[in-house]
């Protein structure tokens, strides 16, 4: 008993060029000022500096060998690396927009 498959119906092109238009032409929405909160979430009495969390950040093939090359060609591994980086760019980033949050 083998279910036959429907046909493919092949895309109306003119639909998804006029839908392709109106996307174009939609206005880009400003974005929204972020207003200072009382307290940021890092510097609530409950979070720990000794808490380590993994987030799994997926690479492009030839990313992930050029990070493998910095790592055998540095004193730093792989995991060493990106948590560094990525932690000064971090706080780079909540710095600049801390900068432009409005006071309250």
């Amino acid at each position: 008993m083998s279910k036959e498959k429907a046909p493919l119906k092949k895309p109306n092109l003119k639909k998804l060029d006029q839908f392709a238009k109106e996307v174009e032409q939609r206005e880009v929405v400003p974005e929204t000022k972020i207003q200072k909160p009382k307290q940021y979430p890092w510097e609530s009495k409950k979070v720990r500096a000794d808490v380590i969390k993994g987030m799994g950040v997926p690479l492009t093939e030839r990313h992930l060998l050029k990070l493998r090359f910095i790592a055998r060609h540095s004193r730093l591994s792989q995991r060493r690396f990106c948590q560094v980086k990525l932690e000064e760019a971090i706080d780079r980033e909540i710095r600049a927009m801390i900068k432009e949050i409005k006071p309250d």
